[in-house]
């Protein structure tokens, strides 16, 4: 098997090379070129110590950004290329990082470190694949399998057990038996690793193909990671509505928290974006909109914004619902008609009624009757139209 290599890896590679030492690139950008999936990132390793490194380099740019655990950044062709000494590791025990590491003779012992078979492959140009622990025949098999005794590299990174589950969801692969095994009894030893690092892996696990997969044969470490799932009493249902769902993280996210007390405190723990928050807190706020008429759909917009296209992908998953492309064709109308969707669309504004004598919470209160007057056709928008309506509205104290 020929790996293609952009140039910005090749060249250091052949230059490592000449230099007497031995190189390869190793882990997920070999496993992704063997599948036919684009590789975005190469990671190399090298026998070469990290000031040997230096010197075959020493006329670029490199940064120690991992120099204690053997890794360097070198700047080639302006894009960043880490590249790391064979190394072996230690007891782990905090169960994320190791008390010590040392540098390693053999890419064999180098590999042995690593999580999974499929991520212990390495490939240089002149020697093809190699493969120490019958990666490529995983690979091929479509089998998830830790390299040696699972319950070690597991208690030597907690954080493989969910990467375990994450490469199932997205590869459509089965995890082995043993390795699965581990992955149940050692669930909770994810209270040792950071909030940032699971939510990183929950997003790319909700977002792969083969998500709704591992949801029930892995429920019991989703429970770990949201502990509000265990109250899930439609589990079932939630299972089948991420399997037809979109694969965006906000949308798949407020769909698997479809059936639970979900508040910002619950996402700010799990620590998603801000954005992320915010969409899936929308979108379970208004779960229960009508959706029936153009009026509906229009206040559907005005009250979600950007977050309309959202709102109806989750709409679709957890309801079932079936006319998402008509109301798209509607939504898509009301916008190419200019219909009114937004208080920047009003033809008055604040300081209108301002002059009208509102105050404070007066304003935002009568700007949304104002909208909604204008939706459902009992108001023209037009300047006059709308303060009559505001007088008229203001003397009934509405």
């Amino acid at each position: 098997m020929t790996m293609i290599l952009p140039d910005y890896v090749l060249a250091p590679m052949r230059r490592l090379t000449d230099a007497g030492y031995e190189v390869y690139c190793v882990g997920g950008c070999v496993r992704d070129a063997l599948l036919g999936c684009p590789v975005h990132d190469y990671d190399l390793t090298t026998s070469a110590l990290p000031e040997q490194v230096h010197d075959v380099f020493r006329d670029a740019q490199i940064i120690d950004t991992g120099i204690k655990h053997g890794t360097v950044t070198l700047i080639s062709d302006h894009r960043p290329l880490e590249i790391t000494t064979f190394r072996t590791e230690s007891a782990y025990r905090d169960h994320r990082h190791p008390d010590h590491v040392a540098f390693a003779r053999t890419l064999k012992d180098d590999c042995a470190r690593r999580d999974f078979t499929i991520n212990a492959l390495a490939y240089h140009p002149d020697t093809g694949i190699t493969d120490h622990f019958h990666g490529l025949d995983d690979l091929k098999a479509g089998i998830i399998r830790s390299v040696n005794d699972p319950s070690e590299r597991f208690n030597e990174d907690a954080l493989r057990i969910l990467r375990a589950v994450r490469f199932a969801a997205q590869l459509g692969f089965r995890i082995e038996e043993k390795t699965a095994e581990a992955v149940l009894a050692k669930k909770d030893d994810l209270r040792y690793v950071s909030a940032e690092r699971i939510e990183a892996e929950l997003e790319r696990l909700l977002t792969g193909q083969y998500a709704a997969s591992v949801l029930d044969p892995y429920r019991s470490l989703m429970e770990v990671i949201l502990p509000q799932l265990k109250n899930d009493t439609a589990w079932e249902n939630t299972v089948s509505c991420i399997d037809r769902s979109e694969r965006t993280f906000p949308v798949r996210l407020a769909v698997l928290l479809n059936h639970t007390e979900t508040d910002q405190r619950t996402l700010d723990d799990l620590k998603v974006s801000g954005a992320v928050r915010d969409t899936v807190l929308v979108l379970q706020k208004y779960r229960s909109l009508p959706l029936e008429t153009k009026i509906d759909v229009q206040k559907a917009m005005y009250l979600l914004k950007d977050r309309f296209s959202d709102y109806l992908a989750y709409r679709t998953a957890a309801d079932c619902y079936e006319k998402k492309d008509e109301l798209e064709r509607i939504a898509r109308e009301i916008r190419e008609n200019g219909d009114c969707v937004s208080l920047t669309q009003l033809a008055v504004n604040g300081s209108d009624l301002v002059k009208e004598g509102l105050r404070g919470k007066e304003i935002s209160v009568m700007l949304d009757h104002l909208i909604n007057a204008v939706m459902e056709e009992r108001c023209k928008n037009n300047r006059e139209s709308l303060l009559e309506e505001v007088r008229k509205s203001a003397g009934q104290g509405a």
